[in-house]
C-alpha cells in the first residue's frame, strides 16, 4: 500500500511538471509572437491603404460611415476603432500599427487553444509556434489594416464555436455569437468562416441522422445553433443592405481571371512562407499538411472534416467569385490560414506520435524552411514599398524654401505630405489643362519646382512634356516605385561661357550658358548647350559635372545628347542641370562636360582651345555659398556612422570608407561630414593620424577645418563635407593600420575612420645590370643610371621599346610624371608617352633612398613619321603646374635629357 501511494504521488508530480512545461511553452510561443510583431514596427513607410486609415480618422466618424455606403464597403469595426485609437495615441506609424500587433499576437493563443481542442495539447503548441513565426501573419500584424483583426477574431469565434458544440451551454453560444458578429464587422472574409461552421454542422447532422442514439444530442444543439447563426446572419445582412451600393461597385485591382489551382497554390504558399516565395518552395509544407489531414482522417474523422472545410470552402467559394469578378489577392483569404496551420501542426504531431524520429526531422525541416524567410519579410516591407520618407528627406534638403511642390494625383500627394514637414504645401494639379496653365506661372515666380507624378497618367505626360520644353531638368530620383523630379527655371541661365570645341570632328559645341551669379549648396546648377552636328553618328552621352579645385567630382548627371539613337545633321539645344549636394563647403568650383560612348564608356576625344583636362571641357567657374536652410545628414552623400561629438561644439556624423588595400606611399583621400552643434564656434583644427597595430603613430597631418570657410563662420546645425588627405609613408611596412580623426589636439574622443591594409612595394637595393649606363641627376631625389634601347630600325606606325633605370637618392616631395619624346630631324614630336614611373605603380613620392627601379616604356611611332635619324628625349615634370624637374648630366642644368638616337625608315 505504501508503494502504491508513492507511485501515485510520483505520477501526480509528473503530471504537474508536464502541465507547467506545457504552459511554459505556450507562454514562450506567445512572447515570441509579440517580439516578432513589434520588431521594427515603425520603420516601414506607410502604404496607400494605411494612409486611407489616416484619412478616415481625419474626416471623422460620419464620413467613415457614409463612405462605406458609397465607395469603400468594408465593415466599420476596425475603421471606427482605429480612428478612435489614433485620436488617443497619435498618428505615428508605430501607434497606427500597434492594434494589428495585438490582434496578431492574440491569434497565437487562439491557435494554441484550437490545436488543443481539436487534436491534442502538443499540437496546440505546434500550431501556436507555426503562427508565431509565420511570415505572412507577421507582415499583416505590422499593417494598419483589418486583416490581422479578422483572422484573429474568426479564429477565436471558431474556438468558441467548438466549445459551444461540446458544452451546449447558452453562455457559450452567446460568446460564440458575439465573437462571430465582431469578426463579420471587421471584414467580409469572416463570412467564409461562418459558412464553414454552417456546413460542418449540417454535415454532422447528416451523420447524426443515421444514428438513433445521436438524436438527443442533435436536439440539444439544433435550436441554440439556429438562433445564434440566425441572429448573427440577420445582423450581417442588415449591414450588407447598407453597404450594397459600394460593394457592387468595388472591383479590386486584379482584372485577370484566376483559376482554382492558382488560388489554391498561391494562397497556401503565401500562408506558409509569405508573399515572396514561389509555390514550389512551399511544397514541403503542402506535403506536411496532407500528412496531417490523412492522420486526422484515420484518428479523428470529424476533426479532419472540419479543418478541410476551414481551408477548402473559402478557396472554392472565392474561386467561383473570381471567375465572375476577378480581384484575387491572397489577403482576401487570410481567414483560412488558421485551418491550414492546424493541418501542419497535425502533420507534425502525427509524425511525432507514429514514429518520433521522423517527427523530429519534420520539426527541424519545417524550421529550416520557415525561419530563413523572416529576414526577407522584414526587408521586403522596407524595400518593396514606395519610400515617401526618403522622398520627403530629399526634397527637404535641396532647392529653395519656396520652391513649389506639384503632385498630379491625390494618393502620392497625401502620402508625401505625411512625411514632409517643410514650409511648402503640396499643390495637387491633376488636370492637363490646369497643368498647362499653372506650371509656367510657377516657374516664372520661383527658381524651380518639384514634380511628383502619379503613375503614367495623361496629367503626368502633360507635366513632363511641358517642363522638358520650358524648364531645366535637373534631377530625377526613384523611391522604390515612385519618383520625383526637380526642374530649374530658365530665367537665371544667362551667363555666357567661353567654352567651345568639338568631338570626333563631327559634334561642335557652339555656345554654352550657365546659371548666373553664385548658387547655394542644395540648389540647381543649370546650363544650356547649343550644338551642331556635321554628319550623323550614334548618340553619345553627356556627363555634366561640378568639380572642386582638386578635380574631384562633387555632383554629376549623365544624359543622352538626344532621345534618338542617332544624331542627325543640324543644330539643336539641350538644357540640363544638377543639384549641388547640400553639405558642399562654400568656395569656387568648376562646371565641366564630357562626351562618351554609352556602350563602352570611353570618352570621345575633344579638340579645341578652351580650358580642358584631357577630354573634359570646362564651362567656367561656379561660386557656391553655404546652405542656411537645414538639410538632413542622410542626403549629404556621405555614409553615416554613429555621431561623435566634441566639447568644442562640433560633431562628426560620418565619413567615406577607406577603400581597398593601399601601397606604401599612396595618398588616402576621403570625406568627413561635420555638423556645427552650436553657433559662435572658434576656428577649430582637425588632425588625421595613421597608427599601427601597437598604437604607434606612423603619419599625422593637422590643419584648420575647412580653411576657406573656418568654423567661426558656421551656423548651428549646418553640415559640411570636407575632403581630407593623408599620405601613407613610403617606408610603411606591410600590415594593418587604423586611421583616426581628432578635432583640436586632445579635445574629446578620436573617430576611428577605419582600417587600412598597406602593402609595401617590392624594393630592390641591388644595382641592376645595365647595357648603356648613364649618370643624370634629376633634382635632388633621383639619378637616371641607365637607358636601354631595343636595337634596330623603326618603321612608321611601329613601337619604340625603352627601359630606364632609376636610383632614388631621397623621397620626392610630390608625384612627378615621366615624359618620353621621339623627335624627327626637324624637331617635331612623332611619338610620345607621359605617365608616372613604372606605369604608375611607383610614384616618386614613394621612393626610398638607395633603391633601384626598372621603368619600361612602349612609345608608338606616328604612322606619318618621315625617314631620318630621331632623338629620344625624356624628363620629369609636375603635372599640377607643368614645371619640369632640372636635370644635370655633366653640364649646366636642363629641362630634359637626350638619351639616344634611332633611325626611322619606311
Amino acid at each position: 500500500a505504501e508503494g502504491g501511494g508513492l507511485s501515485h504521488v510520483q505520477s501526480g508530480v509528473a503530471r504537474q511538471i508536464r502541465v507547467i512545461g506545457w504552459w511554459g511553452a505556450a507562454l514562450l510561443v506567445i512572447a515570441l509572437a509579440f517580439a516578432l510583431r513589434i520588431h521594427a514596427l515603425g520603420q516601414p513607410n506607410l502604404t496607400g491603404d494605411e494612409w486611407f486609415m489616416l484619412r478616415n480618422h481625419d474626416e471623422g466618424p460620419a464620413w467613415i460611415i457614409h463612405q462605406a455606403h458609397t465607395f469603400e464597403p468594408h465593415p466599420l469595426l476596425y475603421y471606427l476603432g482605429l480612428a478612435a485609437w489614433i485620436e488617443v495615441v497619435g498618428r505615428s506609424e508605430f501607434s497606427m500599427r500597434f492594434p494589428s500587433v495585438l490582434f496578431g499576437v492574440l491569434l497565437t493563443p487562439a491557435l494554441i487553444g484550437l490545436g488543443r481542442a481539436l487534436i491534442d495539447r502538443w499540437a496546440g503548441i505546434f500550431a501556436g509556434a507555426l503562427v508565431a513565426v509565420n511570415p505572412y501573419q507577421i507582415a499583416e500584424s505590422q499593417n494598419a489594416r483589418n486583416y490581422a483583426m479578422v483572422v484573429s477574431l474568426s479564429a477565436i469565434a471558431t474556438l468558441l464555436f467548438l466549445r459551444a458544440l461540446d458544452r451546449r451551454r447558452q453562455r457559450d453560444w452567446l460568446a460564440y455569437g458575439l465573437a462571430m458578429w465582431l469578426a463579420l464587422n471587421s471584414h467580409y472574409d469572416a463570412a467564409l468562416v461562418l459558412a464553414a461552421h454552417v456546413v460542418y454542422v449540417v454535415g454532422r447532422w447528416c451523420h447524426w441522422a443515421r444514428r438513433q442514439d445521436n438524436q438527443k444530442e442533435w436536439r440539444q444543439i439544433r435550436l441554440p445553433w439556429l438562433k445564434t447563426t440566425g441572429v448573427v446572419t440577420g445582423l450581417f445582412v442588415l449591414w450588407l443592405l447598407y453597404a450594397w451600393p459600394a460593394l457592387v461597385a468595388y472591383h479590386g485591382y486584379f482584372p485577370t481571371p484566376v483559376s482554382f489551382d492558382r488560388v489554391l497554390g498561391r494562397s497556401l504558399a503565401t500562408f506558409s512562407l509569405g508573399t515572396t516565395v514561389a509555390i514550389r518552395q512551399a511544397a514541403p509544407l503542402f506535403l506536411l499538411g496532407l500528412v496531417g489531414a490523412l492522420w486526422l482522417a484515420k484518428r479523428r474523422p470529424a476533426v479532419a472534416f472540419f479543418l478541410l472545410l476551414y481551408v477548402l470552402l473559402p478557396i472554392v467559394a472565392v474561386s467561383l467569385l473570381f471567375l465572375f469578378r476577378p480581384m484575387f489577392d491572397e489577403r482576401y483569404l487570410i481567414v483560412l490560414a488558421p485551418g491550414y496551420l492546424l493541418l501542419l501542426a497535425a502533420g507534425l504531431e502525427g509524425l511525432r506520435q507514429e514514429f518520433w524520429p521522423i517527427g523530429v526531422v519534420a520539426m527541424l525541416g519545417t524550421s529550416y524552411v520557415a525561419l530563413p524567410t523572416l529576414p526577407g519579410t522584414y526587408a521586403s516591407m522596407l524595400t518593396d514599398r514606395a519610400n515617401y520618407r526618403d522622398m520627403a528627406a530629399w526634397i527637404s534638403s535641396y532647392g529653395e524654401a519656396d520652391d513649389p511642390i506639384v503632385a498630379t494625383g491625390y494618393g502620392q500627394a497625401e502620402l508625401f505630405s505625411y512625411y514632409y514637414h517643410g514650409p511648402q504645401k503640396v499643390q495637387i494639379i491633376d488636370q492637363p489643362a490646369a497643368l498647362n496653365r499653372e506650371l509656367p506661372l510657377l516657374l516664372d515666380q520661383h527658381q524651380g519646382l518639384w514634380l511628383l507624378p502619379y503613375w503614367n497618367s495623361p496629367s503626368d505626360a502633360t507635366a513632363l512634356g511641358l517642363l522638358d520644353q520650358t524648364a531645366v531638368p535637373s534631377a530625377e530620383r526613384w523611391f522604390v516605385n515612385v519618383r520625383a523630379f526637380y526642374f530649374a527655371s530658365t530665367k537665371s541661365v544667362t551667363r555666357s561661357s567661353d567654352a567651345q570645341g568639338q568631338w570626333e570632328d563631327r559634334i561642335v559645341l557652339d555656345r554654352a550658358t550657365l546659371t548666373d551669379g553664385s548658387i547655394t549648396a542644395g540648389d540647381a546648377l543649370a546650363a544650356r548647350l547649343d550644338w551642331s552636328v556635321a554628319s550623323p553618328l550614334n548618340t553619345p552621352k553627356l556627363s555634366f559635372r561640378l568639380l572642386d579645385q582638386s578635380g574631384q567630382v562633387i555632383a554629376q548627371t549623365d544624359e543622352p545628347l538626344s532621345s534618338a539613337s542617332r544624331l542627325p545633321t543640324g543644330d539643336w539645344s539641350i538644357r540640363l542641370g544638377l543639384l549641388v549636394p547640400p553639405a558642399t563647403p562654400p568656395g569656387t568650383y568648376s562646371a565641366a562636360i564630357l562626351l562618351y560612348n554609352p556602350q563602352s564608356g570611353a570618352a570621345l576625344p575633344f579638340t579645341g582651345k578652351a580650358a580642358h583636362q584631357g577630354d573634359l571641357l570646362s564651362l567656367g567657374s561656379v561660386q557656391v555659398n553655404a546652405r542656411q536652410r537645414p538639410s538632413l545628414a542622410s542626403e549629404t552623400g556621405v555614409p553615416l556612422k554613429s555621431p561623435v561629438s566634441y566639447p568644442s561644439g562640433i560633431s562628426v556624423l560620418g565619413h567615406d570608407p577607406l577603400g581597398p588595400p593601399r601601397t606604401a606611399g599612396d595618398r588616402l583621400t576621403f570625406r568627413v561630414l561635420w555638423r556645427a552643434d552650436r553657433a559662435s564656434l572658434p576656428n577649430l583644427q582637425q588632425t588625421v593620424t595613421l597608427v599601427d597595430s601597437t598604437g604607434r603613430t606612423v603619419a599625422q597631418q593637422s590643419g584648420p577645418i575647412l580653411p576657406d570657410f573656418p568654423t567661426s563662420k558656421w551656423q548651428a546645425g549646418q553640415l559640411f563635407a570636407e575632403r581630407l588627405e593623408l599620405q601613407i609613408p613610403p617606408t610603411a611596412a606591410s600590415g594593418s593600420y587604423h586611421l583616426e580623426l581628432g578635432a583640436n589636439p586632445g579635445d574629446g574622443p578620436k573617430v576611428d575612420l577605419g582600417e587600412v591594409t598597406v602593402t609595401g612595394p617590392l624594393r630592390t637595393f641591388d644595382r641592376p645590370s645595365i647595357a648603356h649606363p648613364l649618370s643624370a641627376s634629376f633634382g635632388s631625389f633621383a639619378t637616371l643610371i641607365g637607358a636601354d634601347l631595343k636595337e634596330g630600325t623603326l618603321h612608321p606606325g611601329g613601337t619604340l621599346t625603352l627601359r630606364l633605370y632609376w636610383q632614388a637618392r631621397q623621397t620626392a616631395d610630390r608625384r612627378y610624371v615621366v615624359f618620353v619624346h621621339l623627335l624627327d630631324p626637324s624637331g617635331q614630336i612623332q611619338g610620345q608617352v607621359d605617365r608616372p614611373p613604372v606605369n604608375g605603380a611607383r610614384p616618386t613620392d614613394g621612393w626610398l633612398p638607395g633603391e633601384y627601379l626598372v621603368d619600361n616604356y612602349q612609345i608608338p611611332v606616328a604612322a606619318s613619321a618621315p625617314n631620318g635619324s630621331y632623338q629620344i628625349e625624356m624628363g620629369l615634370y609636375d603635372p599640377s603646374s607643368g614645371a619640369r624637374v632640372p636635370v644635370v648630366d655633366g653640364g649646366p642644368p636642363a629641362d630634359h635629357l637626350v638619351i639616344g638616337n634611332v633611325e626611322v625608315a619606311k
